[in-house]
């Protein structure tokens, strides 16, 4: 398993909380518990639904928002799920992505990708 350590800032930046969260390339948004985002002042925007990948059928649904993020030295802004008790906190692959991260398998760490993917134009 990889970790990473995630600051995550309020939304007028005053204020930051540093999470360490299991890197979770099956997982789209990034989950931290709800108690953290609200210390910081972030509001959910929304409910959106989850898919667990355990056996269960049922789709969990859960507030979320946009939150400013850094990990490993990069910031930008990315989904965040407000996760319940008993919920992971994970760093999801948007936010791996939209920070310009991958992970090494081999070294079990992140690395900084040397840019972006994009479509040329011709």
């Amino acid at each position: 398993m990889v970790h990473a350590d995630v600051t995550i800032f309020a939304p007028d930046e005053t204020s930051r909380v540093t999470v360490r969260l299991v890197v979770d390339t099956g997982s789209t948004l990034t989950w931290v518990h709800k108690d953290v985002l609200a210390q910081l002042g972030i509001r959910p925007r929304e409910t959106r639904a989850s898919l667990p990948i355990d056996v269960r059928r049922e789709p969990l649904m859960r507030p979320v928002a946009d939150a400013l993020v850094e990990c490993e030295g990069l910031q930008g802004v990315v989904g965040v799920v407000f996760a319940d008790p008993g919920d992971h906190q994970v760093l999801g692959v948007t936010a791996l992505e939209r920070l310009g991260l991958s992970v090494d398998p081999q070294s079990g760490t992140l690395t900084k990708e040397a840019a972006f993917l994009a479509l040329a134009t011709v």
